[in-house]
């Protein structure tokens, strides 16, 4: 290591070589930002910073910022109305070249090259940042080493150089353990750790709410319920609560949860009788009657309202893939949204094909999690995902009722799983189960609940719970799938199959 003292062009000569031999590169992955725009979100990690020359530099946060605002595609007349209330900006728009600089190079870039174009960039934007950091520029600098020996001098200079390397690397972050606890105690204090509650009050309570920075797996068999369970607690808690949520679909379409929700606010929030619920198969047969029609206007005022200071936004997939269900959910999050949901979490379309079923279900769900874990995004992913056939010969759910996807549990923090109760579960029958209500939080004793036979039950089991207790007990839900209710009942304690 050279320790300049004498010659102080030297550094800055070098320096200059390397933003020299930076220009086309950094020219290269901007114009391939700027011809795809969802690279922002695919490389979310890229700050103006890994750049070192100043039109590159801001060319790349003036895209940064469209793709914030939802732009599609960049052109002159989104980039000036951007800069129109900043007079510098807008006259560093012009002495840069306007938007002819962009277009030499679109025609010119190749975006499959990405990739490459940014390892080779992040390779001499962290040479740079050596001589620049670790060179020493005066002598009086040499004082700082007066008492340091050999040793000390090496783990001085390595410090920075690894320091370096480790925060231009992809989503890697260095915390000393012992730095910032009051922090940590003072956020803990103020309740950050408590997730978003759902309408299931013992569910909520279990599993901390919906948390953010984790996956929630909820699993169950086809035609059970997932889907409509998910609206009943999810969707429904972020449209009560206000708070932004982004629904990817590939199973069903984007009308069959607007007409959804529109049906769960007429029968929980507009009508209080019974016989005047709205039943989901009114969707199907059409012909409303004046009454329903009212209704069903009522419904479309009560969500314009909600939405005015909030956003659900539903994606369809024409074909799921999980690169796709990921630049969602970069995209999204970099506008504010912390919920997301995808049902129905699947092999994805762009799954290497010589790769065995479970182990590309367990790469996907590990990528997801890096993806919305606390130290990167940190945002709430909910996803259903249906069980194998045979699971409905099982009472007790568990993970293995997966299939050979089991391993998904892995890295989720919470997996709900959901079987409906049986008819010979009702009382007197031949497998009759019980069924507490809690008292006074207590979940050892309660108020025995009888089950209506006329009424229809789903079963949930806490598979993995990292917040709290799992297979500890099963939650006992009323869910009635015509008029889209949800009520919690109690919970029980389902033996294993023998």
């Amino acid at each position: 290591m050279r320790l300049n003292v004498e010659n102080i062009s030297d550094k800055d000569r070098l320096k200059l070589e390397i933003k020299n031999k930076m220009k086309p590169i950094e020219a290269n992955v901007v114009g391939c930002f700027w011809k795809n725009i969802n690279l922002y979100f695919d490389y979310s990690d890229m700050t103006r910073h890994t750049f070192k020359n100043q039109v590159w530099q801001f060319y790349f946060d003036i895209g940064k910022k469209l793709a914030n605002k939802n732009i599609k595609e960049i052109d002159d007349v989104a980039i000036k109305t951007l800069l129109k209330d900043s007079k510098k900006s807008l006259e560093k728009y012009v002495e840069f070249g306007e938007y002819n600089t962009i277009e030499k190079l679109e025609f010119f870039v190749t975006v499959d090259n990405a990739e490459s174009y940014i390892g080779e960039l992040k390779k001499w934007s962290a040479l740079y940042d050596i001589i620049d950091k670790v060179y020493l520029d005066d002598v009086n600098d040499l004082n700082q080493f007066s008492d340091l020996n050999s040793n000390e001098l090496y783990d001085f200079v390595m410090a920075h150089i690894n320091n370096i390397f480790i925060n231009s690397d992809d989503g890697i972050e260095s915390f000393e353990i012992q730095d910032g606890l009051d922090e940590v105690i003072d956020e803990a204090d103020k309740g950050v750790n408590v997730g978003m509650p759902i309408p299931s009050k013992i569910l909520s309570s279990e599993i901390g709410g919906v948390i953010d920075g984790q996956i929630i797996l909820f699993g169950g068999l086809s035609g059970t319920g997932k889907t409509t369970i998910t609206i009943q607690l999810l969707l429904a808690a972020c449209f009560e609560e206000e708070e932004p949520l982004v629904v990817m679909l590939n199973e069903q379409d984007e009308k069959l949860w607007k007409r959804e929700l529109l049906t769960y606010i007429i029968n929980n929030k507009l009508v209080q009788n019974d016989e005047k619920m709205f039943a989901k198969k009114r969707w199907r047969t059409g012909g409303f009657t004046e009454e329903e029609r009212s209704l069903l206007n009522q419904a479309k005022e009560y969500l314009q309202e909600k939405m005015k200071n909030n956003k659900i936004i539903l994606i369809h997939f024409k074909s799921y893939s999980r690169k796709q269900a990921e630049r969602v959910i970069r995209k999204y999050s970099s506008l504010g949204v912390k919920k997301f949901i995808l049902d129905t979490f699947k092999l994805s379309s762009d799954r290497n094909d010589n790769e065995q079923t479970w182990l590309s279900l367990q790469e996907d769900v590990r990528k997801f999690d890096d993806l919305v874990k606390p130290s990167n995004l940190n945002v709430n992913l909910w996803m259903t995902l249906q069980l194998q056939k045979g699971s409905v010969l099982k009472r007790y759910l568990t993970g293995d009722n997966i299939g050979l996807g089991k391993n998904v549990l892995d890295t989720a923090s919470v997996t709900i799983l959901m079987r409906r109760v049986r008819n010979d579960e009702y009382a007197g029958e031949k497998n009759e189960i019980k069924v507490i209500q809690p008292i006074g939080g207590s979940l050892k004793s309660g108020k025995p609940i009888e089950l209506n036979p006329n009424k229809k039950y789903v079963i949930l089991f806490l598979e993995k719970n990292r917040n709290g207790e799992s297979q500890s007990y099963q939650i006992v839900a009323e869910q009635d799938l015509s008029h889209l209710v949800y009520k919690e009942v109690g919970i029980t304690d389902i033996p294993f199959d023998t």
